[in-house]
């Protein structure tokens, strides 16, 4: 790689950046990550890139043209400005940049970040690391941005503070955006549209053969769905359960809720998971419009994904909706045992059932979130495996 006479450290030392900045991606997303990536750069802006200590002042530092086997590749030499040779730098540059992102793209890294990209609790439902997957997502993202804040330095000779300000930042996205991305969406409208049609058309193919061998093998086929597209996938395709509610309500009508109930299409709410949206109400009418039309919800979480085991959560959400403490209980037991095909043995309290019980010490008809969750004790097989101290 071309350096100055001095070290030329910005991809490297960008990268112990980007991953400090990430880690509040950990626990946050949306809004609220562009929030915090916003009053992080704006907190390094006023820390770092201020005091003349760093910056060199008004006047900035000045940049050593890159040089590579003793060949200077500057953009200016004596009265020479600008000079071919350091557009050619460029271009080798942002080529093999380019080369390398869209080859990573292709590969098993790539596909597990567009994975977490499209949906993290598909992907960490599949096995993928979520957590890692988004630092390194961010480390790549800082080892390119630090490249190109080199780049940057090469082009005008000097750095100073208000070169790299958190608005100048923003205002380089907003053109790369409108002038890049979102030209080329125009300009292809009409062709992505066709491609997206036959990506909708093949995964509801490889969906359908998916679900008929599961089915073929007697197991039931689960599917996390979170927008229309991937719901009408689901229906097609013949998916006996929708893991979760979707997250995006928009056009999932009346129609395609029946649709469901008759081709006998479980939905586990997990209502914990979107609590914080500001799509809940949807999500929740969405569920229990369901339930009205006769649909069958089963109880269940997302633990594992979320960090914590705390359930009074999704037993508000659900009282929220407007279930009944009866209609929660019947999610808990007779609802999966249907499911399952196990009501013969299993889902409700009578002779000749299997003696698998919870002991409440509050009573659900209180219909207090919490009560669901007092558990005194757990009984498997006529035997108490659990008991609260």
């Amino acid at each position: 790689m071309a350096r100055s006479r001095s070290s030329w450290p910005e991809p490297a030392a960008a990268v112990p950046v980007g991953l400090l900045i990430g880690l509040p991606a950990l626990r946050v997303r949306g809004v609220n990550l562009a929030v915090i990536t916003l009053a992080a750069a704006a907190a390094i802006d006023a820390l770092v890139f201020n005091p003349s200590w760093f910056s060199g002042g008004l006047g900035g530092r000045t940049v050593p043209p890159p040089t590579i086997f003793g060949l200077n590749l500057g953009v200016a030499a004596g009265n020479s400005y600008p000079r071919v040779v350091f557009g050619v730098f460029l271009l080798v540059v942002v080529t093999l940049v380019g080369l390398s992102v869209a080859r990573m793209r292709g590969s098993a890294t790539g596909r597990m970040l567009i994975a977490v990209r499209s949906n993290e609790r598909a992907a960490a439902a599949a096995g993928i690391r979520v957590a890692p997957a988004k630092l390194f997502a961010f480390a790549l993202s800082a080892f390119i941005a630090g490249l190109g804040g080199g780049l940057l330095g090469y082009l005008q000779g000097t750095v100073s503070a208000p070169t790299f300000a958190t608005f100048t930042s923003l205002s380089l996205l907003a053109i790369a955006y409108v002038a890049g991305i979102g030209a080329a969406r125009r300009l292809g409208a009409k062709l992505a549209s066709f491609i997206g049609m036959a990506e909708v058309l093949f995964a509801t193919e490889a969906a359908r053969a998916a679900v008929d061998e599961a089915h073929r093998h007697g197991q039931l086929v689960f599917s996390h769905s979170s927008n229309l597209e991937g719901t009408k996938v689901a229906i097609d395709a013949g998916v006996d359960v929708l893991a979760h509610t979707p997250e995006a309500t928009s056009g999932i009508d009346e129609a395609m809720l029946r649709r469901m109930i008759a081709q006998h299409m479980t939905i586990i709410p997990t209502l914990k998971l979107f609590s914080r949206d500001d799509d809940i109400a949807n999500i929740r009418g969405l569920d229990y419009r369901f339930h009205q039309l006769g649909g069958r919800l089963v109880y269940g979480t997302d633990t594992g994904f979320l960090p914590d085991y705390e359930q009074s959560e999704e037993f508000r959400q659900l009282m929220q909706a407007g279930f009944g403490y009866r209609e929660v209980l019947a999610m808990l037991t007779t609802a999966p045992a249907e499911l399952f095909h196990l009501s013969q043995r299993e889902g409700k309290v009578m002779p000749g059932m299997r003696g698998d019980l919870t002991i409440l010490s509050e009573d659900p008809a209180s219909e207090h979130a919490d009560a669901f969750t007092k558990v005194r004790y757990t009984i498997r097989g006529g035997k108490v495996i659990w008991h609260s101290n």
